[in-house]
């Protein structure tokens, strides 16, 4: 469930009343289908596993964990997408 204050804000922005979010994600893909749609909108792509981007995003990724004391949980929002480094 998602923070009332964030929901709040997000109505707000959407001149919506906060009680017609309060089924968003009820039905099983819908984040993810929205995510898709937000990613193509904004020019984003995947990288297959083996890729030379995939590389670099695993490189960046285990950088910034290390500057953060190599806390991993720092990236707990990615955690679906994390990709073993050893």
């Amino acid at each position: 469930m998602a923070p009332p204050a964030a929901v709040a804000r997000l109505a707000e922005r959407l001149r919506l009343d906060p009680a017609v979010l309060a089924g968003y994600g009820q039905r099983a893909y819908t984040r993810s289908d929205h995510v898709r749609l937000a990613a193509g909108y904004l020019g984003w792509k995947s990288a297959p596993a083996d890729s030379a981007a995939m590389k670099t995003l695993e490189q960046f990724l285990l950088d910034r964990a290390m500057a953060n004391g190599g806390n991993w949980a720092a990236f707990s929002p990615l955690s679906p997408l994390a990709v073993p480094l050893n």
